[in-house]
């Protein structure tokens, strides 16, 4: 199974830990079978913490009420965010540009 950074559906899902789980006891009391069932632990771990990241990470571009023309929830979110860490009025404006590869409307209420 290929590796793609932390694309989610590049990981191996909760099936494949369970046949790691079933193939274990096939090997006994040798070490294959712990380090079998330690790998679908860990598949398990990592599921959880993906789902709980993919919560996370929906509660937040779902904040994003009004979305920028052209751009998705994402865009629009890192945007926001981009433009609010940079201090004074404007200054945050040219990196939240370049961020989303688009010009930001500056005006109030946004």
């Amino acid at each position: 199974m290929a590796h793609a950074g932390n694309d989610r559906e590049a990981w191996p899902d909760a099936n494949y830990a369970q046949a790691l789980r079933d193939l274990a006891p096939q090997f006994g009391d040798e070490p294959v079978a712990g380090v079998l069932r330690d790998a679908a632990d860990t598949i398990d771990e990592r599921s959880k913490l993906a789902e709980a990241r993919g919560a996370k990470y929906h509660e937040l571009i779902m904040a994003v009420s009004m979305v920028h023309p052209g751009e998705t929830r994402h865009q629009t979110a890192l945007r926001y965010i981009v433009k609010a860490e940079q201090p004074g009025d404007n200054a945050g404006t040219a990196q939240a540009n370049q961020s989303v590869g688009g010009p930001i409307d500056t005006k109030e209420g946004e």
